[in-house]
């Protein structure tokens, strides 16, 4: 059953287009280490980003803070100033009993003009003081006021319980009881005798410009939808921008440096606090957890889209090479096998230059070559043509080249490149050589390279099985030779020796020596050999016609026979389990031009 089951998925994959095949196998290459890196990359850029933000908004803070803190800082100068002035606590200590009118319109001149000094458009909008209602200059409404006017207030209640404290006053403790021609926000605090520091003489108020605080911390905010705001010790919002709305865990964990994470109404948040030195005020900014990842989630969404764009065209460029790989090659099988079925037609002229062009070119000129030769062969001799022909035949060799197209294919299915590289230079080498521009001899060094390249190509399909040593001495290297020689003694040694062996292995030696008015080339084997019957068959059938390896033999006896005279001939010794030896007798004589 699971036999079965792989079959019917292995019948499946070999259903799926090469193409597809191609596109799929090098998306999953590429595009996963990519995506993988991509990921990396976009996690430190977000990283990166993400501390960015962080530090803007941390410096966005502290320079707010910084500033408010030294206008709140010099305001209570300014209130602690007045409150310490000899002038105003002397006047605060006088006898109602000894004070009279004329003295209080001095003593009320002197502390508006002290006031009025102290105004500024930034830090102080007004100084006022509360005094004793009996007091003439109390009516005067402008920096003097009656004790009665705030006895009923949240601040002065405050004041009476620490008389010892800078309170901060919010605009809503103000509005109730007064009115106002803008927003103000106060510090507030009380006026002690220097005789007895016990003693309450006097409370004093410096008011301050709130829409210039609101300015302020509005520019504090770091996001678009970021808040940030002064609270008391309440949780009751002195100054700020937006709704105003504060984390509960702002008031129930510790004061801690940077930007904390919270829920707000189920919202996540980052929040950052600071109280003020010796005010009972805290600044808060709290920027929506989406608003500060807003960025960042950008430049992920900008990545997904050259991502997806990116993949679109390495697909479209993979889709397009294997197309042209594949329907090229798939083109020159189907000419294989019509080449198979004798019919010579060539392909249409490839304009590339890559190893599958010059394969196409080589196919188009081994069937002009073909046809040339056909038409010259059927004029001679009915021996003469039958000899040429098959040896025409031989080198076409159809069915070797559909085999190493097919094992080519193959190689495309597993998104083998490097190997296909190899393959089809391997296979353009050996056709280059094959057809030695129509040279019917070629030199020994040819011969011995073809076999290699030929050996090369088997061991692509057999898995490197095929070891070919080659002890042929550097003088005959260039003696000549008849072309396609060696290959078909290879060929039988390989698929009828070797591969024939119990583990399909073995070794192939090309040697070469001269003897005499001979030159001998011998190519041996260490295959499955042959007994006395079986060579005595081989020769029998190569002389009959026969067909398989006889043919090849057949081949090659007549070829050297009707070049280089009939002494010139094959000589085969085998012993079975220990292999073939091949001698290939090439005589030098008065009618050939086999001289060394």
């Amino acid at each position: 059953m699971n036999t079965e089951a792989k079959k019917r998925k292995k019948d499946v994959f070999n259903r799926v287009p090469l193409k597809k095949k191609l596109v799929l196998a090098y998306l999953l290459l590429t595009m996963i280490p990519i995506l993988v890196i991509g990921i990396f990359v976009m996690q430190i850029f977000s990283r990166s980003l993400k501390e960015k933000l962080s530090y803007s908004a941390e410096q966005g803070f502290s320079q707010t803070y910084d500033f408010l803190a030294y206008r709140f800082s010099k305001t209570s100068d300014t209130l602690n100033q007045f409150a310490n002035s000899d002038m105003i606590q002397r006047i605060l200590l006088k006898d109602l009993n000894d004070y009279g009118i004329v003295e209080q319109m001095s003593d009320m001149l002197d502390m508006r003009k002290a006031f009025e000094d102290a105004r500024n458009g930034e830090d102080v909008d007004r100084v006022r003081i509360y005094v004793r209602d009996e007091l003439m200059y109390s009516i005067d409404q402008i920096h003097l006021f009656g004790l009665n006017s705030i006895e009923s207030t949240v601040w002065y209640r405050y004041l009476q319980e620490d008389a010892d404290q800078i309170l901060g006053c919010p605009y809503s403790w103000l509005a109730e009881h007064e009115k106002t021609e803008k927003e103000i926000l106060s510090l507030a605090r009380t006026v002690k005798s220097p005789n007895d520091y016990r003693k309450v003489i006097g409370y004093l108020r410096v008011d301050m410009d709130k829409g210039q605080i609101d300015e302020i911390l509005n520019k504090a905010n770091a996001a678009k939808d970021a808040e940030t705001y002064i609270c008391n010790g309440n949780g009751e919002i002195v100054a700020g921008t937006g709704k105003g709305k504060i984390p509960k865990e702002a008031w129930e964990t510790a004061r801690t440096a940077g930007f904390q994470k919270a829920y707000m109404e189920g919202n996540a948040v980052l929040y950052r606090t600071q109280d003020f030195e010796n005010l009972d005020w805290t600044m808060m900014t709290v920027i929506p957890y989406s608003s500060f990842m807003r960025e960042i989630t950008a430049l992920k969404n900008r990545f997904l889209v050259c991502m997806i764009l990116f993949s679109a065209l390495v697909s479209v460029c993979i889709y397009l090479i294997g197309k042209s790989i594949t329907d090229r090659v798939g083109l020159l099988a189907e000419h294989m096998k019509r080449v198979q079925s004798g019919e010579l037609t060539g392909l249409e002229p490839d304009e590339s230059t890559d190893e599958i062009g010059v394969l196409y070119d080589n196919f188009n000129y081994m069937i002009e070559e073909t046809k040339a030769l056909l038409e010259e062969k059927y004029r001679l001799g009915k021996e003469v043509k039958n000899a040429e022909l098959k040896a025409l035949q031989s080198q076409i060799n159809p069915h070797f080249l559909y085999n190493t197209l097919d094992m080519i294919k193959w190689m495309c299915y597993a998104g083998r490149t490097a190997d296909i590289e190899r393959a089809v230079a391997s296979i353009a080498k050996f056709y280059k050589i094959t057809l030695s521009r129509g040279r019917n001899i070629v030199t020994v060094r040819d011969e011995l390279e073809h076999s290699r390249e030929y050996v090369n190509i088997q061991n692509m399909r057999f898995g490197d099985r095929i070891t070919l040593k080659v002890a042929v001495p550097e003088e005959l290297m260039d003696v000549p030779i008849p072309k396609i020689t060696l290959q078909p003694l290879i060929e039988n040694a390989i698929l009828h020796g070797i591969l024939e062996t119990e583990d399909e292995t073995g070794t192939v030696t090309i040697s070469g020596a001269v003897e005499k008015d001979s030159m001998i080339i011998t190519v041996t084997d260490d295959g499955v050999g042959m007994d006395e019957d079986q060579t005595s068959r081989l020769f029998s059938a190569s002389e009959a016609g026969g067909s398989g390896s006889s043919y090849g033999i057949r081949n090659i006896r007549q070829r050297i026979r009707l070049l280089y005279g009939s002494d010139s001939d094959l000589l085969f010794t085998s012993r079975p389990g220990e292999g073939t030896e091949v001698k290939i007798l090439l005589k030098q004589g008065k009618n050939n031009t086999m001289q060394p």
